[in-house]
């Protein structure tokens, strides 16, 4: 099943997330003054970076396709809007849109079910 980060307008968050690969922590921050984005910084479970500074952005069918750590080779990370998306700012991150992390079991079929729940608002 699809894990929902729970991520959150809360600036510098760091959200422990366990996976059948290990565990990994997702940090989130805002960067408000020019470029109006959130972005998210993935450590492994001895705390290396395997990613930072990735945008977080719609559209992006896999946000850590092509990160060169083998352990999410077949995770799929994407950002979901809820609803009518009106735009990202400081206060949607976890509200209006959620950042999906899709296993390697999931096929295309189950990711498009639970991409629909989530617009639709039906999952949390």
């Amino acid at each position: 099943m699809a894990l929902i980060i729970p991520v959150n307008s809360n600036p510098c968050r760091q959200i422990n997330v366990p996976t059948p690969a290990g565990i990994f922590f997702f940090r989130t921050y805002w960067l408000g003054d020019v470029s109006k984005v959130w972005k998210m910084d993935i450590l492994n479970g001895d705390s290396v970076a395997i990613a930072s500074g990735m945008s977080l952005t719609h559209g992006v069918d896999n946000l850590v396709k092509g990160l060169g750590y083998t352990p999410l080779d077949g995770y799929r990370l994407r950002m979901v809007p809820v609803g009518v998306f009106k735009g990202t700012d400081y206060n949607t991150l976890g509200f209006s849109e959620k950042l999906v992390m899709f296993l390697p079991t999931e096929t295309a079929d189950d990711e498009a079910n639970i991409v629909l729940q989530i617009v639709n608002g039906l999952s949390q």
